[in-house]
């Protein structure tokens, strides 16, 4: 060891010390290293003239001839290691005394705080120190690495104890930093008590007052970033009911129309209403002292001798300028009431509520309301007893009275009292609390009875007229969404029809699409509704009521009770709304008044107590706006006969009849959809089916099926239809089936067939493959809201993919795409604009020349999926309402020729229509002394095997029994009839030659 390193050598392969002797010539090597924490930095030979410098703690080593006596020296050095240091230097600077140190030497820091800053973090090579700093500085020995030092400076801010009279108050810090929680302390001088303790402070350069809450154990406030001032008042207690804050004035504050008043004042401590509709301002002049008549009785009022009052906030005025006070009068009669009110009360704050704007005398007095405040509000800015409450500009920012605001034309309804409550205790000193992420949204407020849970849950408690609602703070957009997980835990107000859901509120609507839970809280029906201005008796408008009868809606999968939350969401995309109960789109609608533009978006309840978790929003809804096309997978009902996995549905061995339920549908619009492939035939029968069927309890089963016939090659068969049973039997009337031809079509050997079904009332769509194949009116008993699931008659199948469609918008698309061509719908409406469709090479009509009218208009058209064709008959033709014999009724004969020389026949009658009619309307009514029938049909080109869209004609016929009327239509008369007139003409082709209309003939 050579002082703080190793140095050997060796000589002729043998160790050498020291002083030894060597022979000239002999080779020697030198080796060296450091010792811990040492570096090697210098290697010198002088009688060699050689010197090396290195920077190593590694092992090195020199190897020279021996010529003469040499001196090795090694020069061994202490390693040091860095400090750095970074921080915000806004507030301060940490410096050390020394920028790098060898192991073990001890190093300082110097800490050096701004004006009313404070170190509130000092992290030393990653532990934190700031607790072990003591007069500003901080030393620690340097270890045997770099060393990081970081730190933060926070300002802090004072507190201060403003000027207090019969009394004291202190707090437990007078300087800390934002968010520290004060604790304050108040002591009346003996013979007084507290009455409010103000905190004073600035935001964003603008004064600030709040008003402590006083109702707790202890007084506490959370310190914002001002320095801020305490002050106390302390009132001497005498036998007049105390009243802290004493709101008074017209119907606007009556408790009959402010329903709400006392949840909303809840933070207030000592809060008391006594205003009375209709009053005037001489009647409150009055009222200080006396008594006086209103509404033929004696208002007791004599505020003086019954109440000891800090603060009065007033809203009075409206009914003198409606009654016919001239508009000076008003404003010399309310200073009279100022002045009469201090002097009563010299110590009393006098707040003044400004004239709210309404529709009912909007044409009337508008003007005289916005003269009044401000004639108040200037004279108010000088005299410091005095405060004027602006709820008019915020309300009504265009000086124009907001009709979305108010309940009848004059007084507010539930949305107008939360903006125009939480503008007054903006005020008065008592900010509405922000909740979680909720509170106020543009000018719209939460209502005052929301409260956060420590687990970060928002529960609510009851209001008097249970709507409440709690909007997303400051979020007001065009494009949202939101969602949140409700459970529900009791309902209040003894509710029959409570409801709870997702709501938007605009400046023209409030828009809540809700669960309708019901008294037994197990209610699932998704609904919508809406508040929007309406024109009222007087000719004036306002928002009053919901519109219940929006008709929008349906059955969802809502659980929301024993500790389950149901998750909804709401999606708003300019005036496209949709609703989602878990992630499943139940309900949507579009161009609702008010909905183009921005809105709030949150929760509404309606005498419910509710709690909600797990609430979020985005206004980056691409992805939803993505997703929206798409069919949403359902689940199905349990079933043991079937293996049932998620939307899938296997059959092996259930026979008969058997049928799997959609879970939570029971709607009268949806799209349902699955994929199937039937595998065997169980039972041996000879006409198995599978599909997609529909119930209705009390009304029937609709069943539209694959007809999978048996009796030769089972799968061959490519015929669907539907047919219905009406319920309490086991028979399928056939009478009212229908049934079509699909081209192509295979279901087994493990090849799928897609199959799906829209209803929308009473119409129904049957598709395969993605083709509208039939289409179908005529069960109007299946209007309303029906089950929908598969149904299969004894076969083995599997179905896969199962999904629903529950959405109006989407929904309504789909119905547009499968109309068959040119946007042409088959309803029976043979208007100006459904004729214009067609071109006028594809129409022929003729009409008798007496102007009787009688005559016909006929079409045919090849569309670009369908043949089309329309008959507008008008006749003094007598049509029986015999729905069997086919025969007695117009009957439209359809004949397609094609290429094979042969040609494709159908037919459609008053109440069926022959295959291959995919869609098909029957209309027959009396108009002035003639019938007139429309026939409309459509035919797919996939309903056959030879029909291309190519062909060159269509024959049209017709079979009517033409002459003298003798009854009233299609709803009337007897068989008999139908024989018996002149000219029975059965089998007679009504018909034309005209550019592919292919005729011969046509009825006199």
């Amino acid at each position: 060891m050579v002082g703080n390193g190793n140095l050997t050598a060796t000589a002729g392969g043998k160790n050498v010390s020291s002083g030894a002797s060597i022979e000239k010539g002999t080779s020697v090597t030198i080796k060296f290293s450091p010792a811990k924490e040492f570096k090697t930095t210098k290697l010198n030979i002088s009688e060699l003239g050689y010197v090396n410098t290195y920077d190593t703690t590694e092992e090195q080593s020199y190897t020279f001839t021996m010529s003469s006596d040499a001196t090795v020296q090694v020069t061994f050095t202490q390693i040091d290691y860095a400090i750095s240091i970074s921080g915000n230097t806004d507030f301060g600077s940490v410096t050390a005394d020394k920028s790098r140190a060898v192991s073990g030497a001890s190093v300082k820091l110097t800490i050096k705080p701004q004006t009313n800053s404070v170190l509130t973090s000092l992290i030393v090579d990653g532990v934190e120190k700031v607790s072990s700093v003591s007069s500003n500085t901080f030393s620690f020995t340097m270890p045997s690495h770099n060393v990081n030092i970081t730190y933060e400076f926070v300002k802090y801010y004072n507190i201060t104890t403003g000027a207090v009279n019969n009394g004291t108050i202190s707090v437990n810090k007078t300087s800390v930093i934002k968010g520290t929680e004060i604790t304050v302390t108040a002591v009346p001088d003996k013979g007084y008590e507290l009455l409010e303790i103000t905190l004073s402070y600035k935001v964003n350069g603008q004064d600030k007052t709040q008003n402590l809450d006083l109702n707790g154990s202890s007084i506490k406030f959370t310190m914002p970033d001002s320095d801020v001032e305490l002050t106390a008042r302390f009132t001497k207690p005498d036998s007049r009911e105390l009243v802290n804050y004493m709101i008074l004035g017209d119907s606007y504050t009556d408790t009959a129309f402010w329903k709400d008043f006392i949840s909303d004042f809840s933070s207030v401590k000592d809060a008391k209403d006594i205003g009375i509709g209709g009053t005037v301002v001489t009647q409150w002049i009055t009222g200080l002292t006396s008594s006086f008549e209103h509404n033929n009785a004696t208002q007791d009022i004599r505020i003086k001798d019954k109440y000891n009052v800090s603060n009065f906030v007033f809203h009075i005025g409206v009914n003198d300028i409606d009654g016919g006070t001239a508009k000076e009068t008003v404003v010399a009669n309310l200073k009279t009431l100022f002045t009469d009110y201090h002097n009563a009360y010299p110590q009393a704050q006098i707040y003044w509520v400004s004239l709210s704007l309404n529709t009912m005398f909007a044409s009337q007095h508008t003007s005289d309301y916005l003269y009044v405040n401000a004639e108040i509000q200037k004279y108010m800015n000088g005299i410091d007893y005095l405060t004027y409450i602006d709820t008019c500009s915020k309300m009504f920012p265009d000086n124009q009275p907001v009709p979305d605001w108010f309940a009848d034309g004059l007084h507010f309804n539930t949305d107008g009292y939360n903006t125009w409550s939480a503008l007054i205790l903006d005020a008065l000193g008592y900010p509405k609390a922000t909740v979680g992420d909720f509170g106020k949204a543009d000018i719209y407020y939460s209502s005052n009875t929301f409260k956060a849970n420590s687990d970060g849950t928002i529960s609510n408690t009851g209001k008097v007229n249970g709507e409440q609602s709690l909007w997303f703070s400051e979020l007001y957009e065009q494009n949202v969404y939101a969602e949140m997980n409700v459970k529900v835990n009791k309902i209040t107000n003894k509710d029959e029809y409570p409801k709870f859901g997702l709501a938007l509120k605009s400046k023209n609507n409030h828009v809540f699409f809700y669960i309708d839970a019901g008294s037994a809280l197990t209610g699932k029906y998704a609904g919508l509704t809406y508040r929007t201005p309406v024109t009222l008796n007087g000719g004036f408008l306002a928002s009053q009521y919901w519109n219940w009868s929006v008709g929008i809606g349906g059955n969802s999968t809502a659980v929301y009770t024993g500790g389950n939350y149901v998750k909804l969401g709401l999606l708003k995309v300019g005036s496209d709304l949709y609703f989602y109960v878990n992630d499943v789109i139940v309900n949507s609608v579009s161009n609702l008044t008010g909905m183009d533009g921005k809105s709030a978006i949150g929760l509404t309840v309606f005498n419910l107590d509710v709690t909600i978790k797990d609430y979020s929003t985005t206004t980056n809804v691409q992805s939803y706006i993505d997703a929206i096309n798409t069919v949403a997978s359902t689940r199905f009902d349990a079933n043991s006969a079937y293996n049932i996995k998620g939307n899938n549905i296997t059959n092996t061995t259930a026979g008969g009849e058997s049928s799997a339920w959609a879970t939570g549908v029971n709607h009268s619009k949806f799209y349902f959809e699955t994929e199937i492939t039937l595998n065997s035939v169980l039972n041996s029968d000879a006409a198995p089916k599978a599909g997609i069927t529909v119930n209705l309890q009390g009304v029937g089963t609709l069943l539209f099926y694959i007809d999978a016939i048996n009796t030769g090659s089972f799968g061959t068969n490519a015929w669907v239809g539907y047919v219905y049973r009406p319920s309490g039997t086991t028979e399928w009337n056939w009478a009212k089936a229908n049934a079509t031809y699909v081209r192509g079509l295979q279901y087994t050997s493990s090849k799928y067939a897609k199959l799906g079904l829209y209803k929308n009332g009473s119409r129904f769509i049957f598709t395969v493959n993605g083709n509208a194949v039939l289409d179908t009116s005529q069960f109007s008993q299946f209007t309303g809201q029906v089950n929908v699931g598969v149904m299969v008659f004894n076969l083995a199948y599997n179905a896969k993919n199962c999904g629903i469609v529950l959405s109006d918008k989407l929904l309504d698309r789909m119905f547009t795409t499968r109309n068959m061509a040119d946007d042409i719908v088959v309803d029976g409406i043979l208007d100006d604009a459904k004729w214009s469709n067609y071109s006028s090479d594809s129409i022929y009509s003729s009409y008798a020349t007496d102007g009787s009218g009688v005559g016909f208009k006929a079409m045919a058209f090849m569309g670009t999926n369908a043949i089309y064709v329309a008959y507008e008959i008008t006749s003094k033709t007598y049509v029986t309402n015999n729905t069997q014999g086919w025969y007695l009724n117009f009957n439209v004969e359809i004949l397609v020729p094609n290429s094979k020389g042969d040609q494709v026949q159908t037919y459609a009658v008053a109440y069926n229509v022959g295959h291959m009619v995919k869609s098909y309307a029957f209309i027959s009514k009396k108009e002035g002394s003639v019938y007139k029938t429309v026939v409309e049909v459509a035919i797919p080109y996939i309903s056959t095997e030879t029909l291309t869209g190519k062909e060159a004609s269509i024959k049209l016929g017709l079979a009517c029994r033409p002459g003298s009327e003798v009854a009233i239509g299609i709803n009337g008369g007897t068989d008999s009839d139908w024989w018996t007139g002149p000219n029975h003409a059965y089998n007679n082709p009504l018909t034309v030659n005209k550019n592919g209309i292919d005729a011969s003939s046509i009825i006199k």
